[in-house]
């Protein structure tokens, strides 16, 4: 953007309209932070839709609200949508504290739902929720919600040919279904979809808190089994593409042990036994050679026994455990750590 400097007073006023926009954005976090990458995950637009108030753009056909529903449902009878929506719309905007107006915005949501407006009518959906609690079926209108958004992000496809955007915009539709419902009957697999969503965005460590998530909140649920799998392998895939993590590696070796010990007759055990299998051995070798490192390389006797210490604990079977034990004895006793040159590794 180019700021007009032709005028001081121009120039200030424009840089006092961009100051908020600069703070907010330089409060956005980084991974790690809080779990979220962008200003756009930090923001929930349905956390409270505005309330709507008359206006000369929603001005209603007639005099009373009772009228003006009988008009809407006429049009709804007619198969005539998009005045049944203007004419419902209308009424709540003319007359919200009305009887009429839960149903008048109960009924414009269903009829952009039927009509594939599937953003619009979730959007919809939170305005019932945010302004009339307590006076329409709850969990029949977040099965409402949860179909919208299923239908947008096209599950049976796997997400193919969304956006970036679009996935955003999905996933944090089912974080307010999670909302709206923490204990609602189709929370957990809510709760798969936001992880799913996440691997797709290519977002690995917010797809693995997802994940566990659902373990944490919904555990013995079909959804916590599937969630369980899909941890295992995302840290499996996050450690083979940081081999020098050694956290990453440990993280995902857990994980995968967690999978194996709680759904044994899994038919994906065999397959996530053997990732296992491949990272304990990166573990073990990387576990050994940092103990001799510190031996050899930088004689620090402290660091070399709990580097000795800790492979013996982990790896009592592995063929260098003798050499390791061995070693580690001769530093307990007082020994100096070994000469750079000598030492096999």
């Amino acid at each position: 953007m180019t700021l007009n400097r032709t005028s001081n007073g121009l120039f200030v006023a424009t840089l006092t309209l961009l100051l908020p926009a600069l703070a907010a954005w330089g409060q956005v976090g980084t991974p790690g932070d809080s779990g979220q990458t962008s200003a756009f995950q930090e923001t929930d637009p349905y956390e409270k839709p505005e309330r709507k108030e008359p206006s000369m753009w929603h001005l209603p056909a007639e005099n009373t609200p009772a009228a003006q529903f009988a008009r809407a449902t006429r049009f709804e009878q007619e198969q005539r949508r998009s005045r049944a929506i203007s004419a419902y719309d209308a009424l709540v905007h003319k007359w919200h504290t009305s009887p009429e107006a839960v149903l008048a915005q109960r009924n414009l949501a269903h009829l952009l739902e039927e009509s594939s407006q599937y953003e619009e009518a979730f959007f919809e959906y939170q305005y019932l929720i945010a302004h009339f609690a307590g006076q329409f079926p709850f969990l029949d209108v977040l099965d409402h919600q949860y179909r919208c958004a299923n239908a947008l992000c096209g599950i049976d496809n796997k997400f193919l040919g969304l956006s970036t955007r679009s996935m955003k915009d999905i996933r944090r539709m089912y974080e307010r279904l999670l909302r709206n419902g923490p204990n609602w009957p189709n929370a957990p697999e809510a709760g798969m979809r936001i992880g799913e969503l996440r691997e797709a965005e290519e977002e690995a460590p917010e797809a693995i808190a997802a994940y566990e998530q659902v373990q944490n909140r919904f555990p013995g649920t079909p959804a916590a089994h599937d969630a369980s799998y899909r941890a295992a392998v995302c840290r499996h895939q996050f450690a083979t593409a940081h081999p020098r993590d050694t956290q990453s590696r440990n993280d995902a070796i857990a994980a995968l042990a967690a999978f194996l010990r709680n759904y044994p007759a899994d038919p994906a055990a065999e397959g996530l036994r053997a990732r296992w299998k491949e990272l304990e051995q990166q573990s073990l070798v990387a576990t050994y050679a940092q103990a001799v490192f510190y031996d050899r390389n930088r004689h620090d006797r402290t660091a070399a026994i709990a580097a000795y210490r800790e492979f013996v604990r982990r790896f009592p079977d592995a063929p260098q455990a003798r050499e390791a034990a061995a070693r580690l004895q001769v530093l307990e006793r007082g020994a100096a750590t070994a000469p750079t040159q000598g030492v096999r590794p």
